[in-house]
C-alpha cells in the first residue's frame, strides 16, 4: 500500500473511531487536535490530572495544520512531524515539545496446533493477507510446507489492528474472504479453535491470550525476524507498529504540565493498556520526562525524519583510502552506490590507515577507513592543513573462540596468541604448555581454512601484530556448524569464527561448544553485541569512516554517506560481519550527517576565502614571504609528510619491521 493510501485509510479510521467534537473553550481548558487513536490517551490523562480537554479530532495531517498556526495546545499523531510541518511551526513561531506517549502494535496470530513456523516474511504476509491473493493452503505459500487449509479472521476495517496490517501488505484492504468479527476477543477465539487459522489483533490482546494463539514474528529485509514489542516499535524493527506522538505548544506548557505529569506517571501504563495500546519503553519514559523537565523543544524522538535526498542525476568523484579492515564492506557498498548512481566516479584504494589518514590530512582524499579515531599527532597534522574531520562508527568485526573443556572458560590475549601462532606448531601441542594450570590434554584445532581472513583479525587483536597462524589443524571446514560440532566431539578442541557467523547458529547449535572469554588485561570478557561495540572484548576491531568535512559540502560525498546510513542498506553492514551499529541508531547517524553537511558548507566557504587570500603578490618580497611561510608550514613534515612521502615511508616500514601493527597490516 502506498503511503498516501495508508494515510487516507488512517484518516477514515480516525473519523470512525472518534466522533469529531468541538467544545466551547474554557479559560484553563486544554485544546487538543489531531489523530483519534492517541487522543483518548490524552483525554484519559487529563481526567487523571483533573484538567479539562476540549478535543477537535480530524486526523494527524489536519492536527499539524492547526497546531502549527498556534491554534491548539496539543496535537496527537500516528507519525512524527514532517519537515514541511516543522517549517510551518517555525514560521509561525510555535516552539513544540515532542513526546512519545505509547505504541499502537498489531499482532499476527496463528493457531498453535498448526506448524507454520513463527516468522513471516513480507512476501508470505502478502501471500496470506493481500487483497489480490489466491492462497488458501499453507503449501501454496511454500511448496515445502504442509498441506494445511488456511482460514482468516480479522476485526472490522475501522480498527487499529486492521489498519496496521493493511499498511504492511500490498494493495488496499485485506483479502475479501477473511471473516470479519466484532472484536479482538472474537478473532482470538476463532483462531484458537480452528486449525490453519490466521488473524490479526492488538498486541495486548494477543499477549493476554497466552498459549491459545501463536504470535508471529515479522521478517524484514533490514533486520530479520522480529517479535512485536514496545522496544521493537521504538527501534523501528517491527513493521506492524506506529509510535504515538503528542506535540505540545511550549508557550502553553504551564497549562499542559499537569496532564503530562499524569502521562508519564506511575499509573500511565495501566491507562495506556486500557486503550488496547502499549506503553513506552523505560528509556522513552526517561526521555519524555527529560524533555518536560528541561523544556527541550524540537525533535527528540523523530530524527528519522530528514530533509536530505540523493539527487537522481548525481555526478562527481569520491576518493577513499585506508585500512584493510572493512575493505570488503567498502567495496560492496561503493559498488552498489555507483551502480545506482552511474554519474559518480569512485576511487577506492586500500593502502593502510596511516597512509590514508595522511592523504586525508593533506586534502587529497575525502574519506579514510580506519579501526581507530585520529591520534593526537594526526589531528594536529590535519589542523595544520586546515582540514576539519568527522568520524563515524559503522560497527565492529569480532572473532569468537569456542572450546571443549571445563578449563577453557577464559584465556588471556597472550594465551590466545600462543595457541594459534605459527611458531607454536611444533612446540605447543598440549594445553598445559599454554598454561601450567591447564591439564595435559592435546590441543585439537579446527579452522575455517588456511589463510582465512578472520585469522588475521584473531592474531592482530590478540597480539597486536600480524602473525601467521599455525597450520597443523586437525580439520579445516568453511561451515561454522561443522566446526563447532567437531570441537564438541573432542576434549581440548577449539575453533574460531566470526561473531556474525556464531549468531546465525541456533541456541542448540551454539551449545555444542563453550564460548571462551578473553582477558586483555582488564579481566575476562565474553563476546556480546555490547562488549564488541564498546571494545571491551579484545578480539574485535571497529570500522570507522573519517571524513574531510570540507568534502562534505559536495553532493557526491553527502550522498554516499547518506546511502551508507540508509535503512535499506543496513543489511550490507551485518552481511560483512559487523555488529554494534544498531538499526535503531541509524536516525541519529543521519541526523548527525545532516548537521555535518551544513557545517561542511561553512568549512568549504572558509577554505575558499583562505585560498583566495593565499594568492601571492607579484613582488619579490611577496615571493620571499611566501617561501618563508611555506618553509614554516613544512617544519612539522616529520609528522605530516606528503602522501607520496608517507607511502614511501609506509612501504619501507612494511618491508623492514613488524613493530608497528597498523603499518605492517595495512589495516
Amino acid at each position: 500500500m502506498s503511503s498516501l493510501q495508508r494515510r487516507v485509510g488512517m484518516l477514515i479510521l480516525i473519523a470512525l473511531l472518534v466522533t469529531p467534537t468541538l467544545l466551547f473553550a474554557q479559560d484553563n481548558a486544554i485544546t487538543l487536535v489531531g489523530s483519534g487513536i492517541p487522543a483518548p490517551l490524552i483525554q484519559a490523562f487529563g481526567k487523571t490530572a483533573n484538567v479539562t480537554v476540549n478535543a477537535t479530532i480530524g486526523g494527524t495531517d489536519n492536527g499539524f495544520a492547526t497546531f502549527c498556526t498556534g491554534k491548539a495546545d496539543i496535537t496527537t499523531a500516528t507519525r512524527s512531524i514532517t519537515a514541511d510541518e516543522e517549517n510551518s511551526c517555525t514560521q509561525n513561531k510555535v516552539d513544540f515539545l515532542e513526546f512519545v506517549i505509547g505504541y499502537d502494535i498489531m499482532a499476527v496470530i496463528s493457531n498453535p496446533a498448526t506448524d507454520v513456523g513463527q516468522c513471516l516474511t513480507t512476501e508470505q504476509l502478502n501471500a496470506l493477507f493481500a487483497p489480490s491473493t489466491t492462497v488458501t493452503n499453507w503449501n501454496q505459500v511454500n511448496t515445502a510446507n504442509a498441506n494445511i487449509p488456511l482460514s482468516f479472521d480479522v476485526p472490522a476495517d475501522n480498527t487499529p489492528p486492521y489498519a496496521l496490517l493493511d499498511s504492511v501488505v500490498g494493495g488496499v484492504g485485506l483479502r475479501e474472504d477473511a471473516t470479519t468479527l466484532d472484536s479482538d476477543a472474537a478473532v482470538i477465539e476463532a483462531v484458537s479453535s480452528t486449525k490453519g487459522a490466521f488473524g490479526v489483533v492488538s498486541l495486548p490482546e494477543a499477549q493476554a491470550a497466552g498459549d491459545k494463539v501463536t504470535i508471529q514474528q515479522l521478517n524484514t529485509t533490514s533486520v530479520g525476524c522480529t517479535a512485536p514489542s514496545a522496544d521493537a516499535a521504538e527501534g523501528r524493527t517491527y513493521t506492524g507498529a506506529y509510535r504515538l506522538f503528542a506535540y505540545v505548544n511550549n508557550a502553553q506548557i504551564a497549562k499542559v504540565k499537569p496532564l503530562l505529569d499524569a502521562a508519564f506517571g506511575a499509573d500511565s501504563a495501566t491507562t495506556i493498556a486500557a486503550q488496547g495500546l502499549n506503553a513506552p519503553t523505560d528509556a522513552v519514559y526517561t526521555s519524555d520526562k527529560d524533555v518536560l523537565a528541561n523544556l527541550k523543544t524540537g525533535r527528540q524522538f523523530s530524527k528519522d525524519v530528514t530533509a536530505f535526498s540523493i539527487p537522481a542525476n548525481l555526478v562527481g568523484t569520491v576518493n577513499i583510502d585506508g585500512a584493510a579492515t572493512g575493505s570488503e564492506y567498502m567495496t560492496a557498498v561503493t559498488g552498489a552506490f555507483v551502480k545506482a548512481y552511474a554519474g559518480v566516479t569512485m576511487n577506492l584504494k586500500v593502502t593502510g590507515a596511516p597512509t590514508g589518514i595522511q592523504a586525508l590530512c593533506n586534502g587529497t582524499i575525502d574519506i579514510v577507513s580506519a579501526f581507530s579515531d585520529l591520534t593526537p599527532d594526526q589531528k594536529n597534522n590535519c589542523a595544520a592543513n586546515n582540514i576539519p574531520t568527522e568520524s563515524y562508527y559503522l560497527g565492529s568485526q569480532a572473532v569468537v573462540l569456542l572450546g571443549n573443556g571445563d578449563f577453557l572458560t577464559c584465556l588471556t590475549s597472550a594465551e590466545v596468541a600462543k595457541v594459534w601462532d605459527a611458531t607454536s606448531e611444533k612446540t605447543v601441542t598440549k594445553w598445559n604448555q599454554v598454561n601450567d594450570k591447564f591439564p595435559d590434554t592435546a590441543i585439537t584445532l579446527v579452522a575455517p581454512s588456511v589463510g582465512d581472513p578472520y585469522a588475521d583479525l584473531l592474531m592482530f587483536t590478540a597480539s597486536g601484530q600480524n602473525l601467521p597462524t599455525r597450520e597443523d589443524f586437525a580439520e579445516t571446514n568453511a561451515a561454522a556448524l561443522y566446526r563447532i560440532t567437531a570441537v564438541g566431539n573432542v576434549s581440548g578442541g577449539m575453533t574460531y569464527m566470526s561473531w556474525h557467523d556464531y549468531q546465525k547458529l541456533t541456541a542448540d547449535q551454539q551449545a555444542k561448544a563453550k564460548v571462551v572469554s578473553v582477558d586483555g588485561g582488564k579481566g575476562c570478557v565474553a563476546p556480546s553485541d555490547a562488549t564488541i561495540s564498546d571494545g571491551t572484548y579484545v578480539l574485535s576491531r571497529p570500522l570507522k569512516l573519517i571524513v574531510n568535512r570540507i568534502s562534505m559540502a559536495r553532493q557526491e560525498i553527502q550522498s554516499l554517506l547518506w546511502y551508507i546510513a540508509s535503512d535499506d542498506n543496513y543489511p550490507l553492514i551485518a552481511s560483512n560481519g559487523f555488529t554494534g551499529l544498531s538499526f535503531s541508531s541509524l536516525p541519529d547517524l543521519r541526523d548527525a550527517l545532516q548537521k555535518a553537511f551544513v557545517q561542511g558548507q561553512a568549512d568549504a566557504a572558509e577554505a575558499a576565502i583562505r585560498s583566495a587570500n593565499a594568492t601571492p603578490e607579484p613582488t619579490g618580497q611577496a615571493t620571499a614571504e611566501a617561501t618563508a611561510q611555506a618553509t614554516e608550514a613544512a617544519a612539522p613534515a616529520t609528522t605530516a609528510p606528503t602522501a607520496t612521502t608517507q607511502a614511501t615511508t609506509q612501504a619501507t616500514a612494511e618491508a623492514t619491521s613488524s613493530a608497528t601493527p597498523e603499518a605492517t597490516s595495512g589495516s
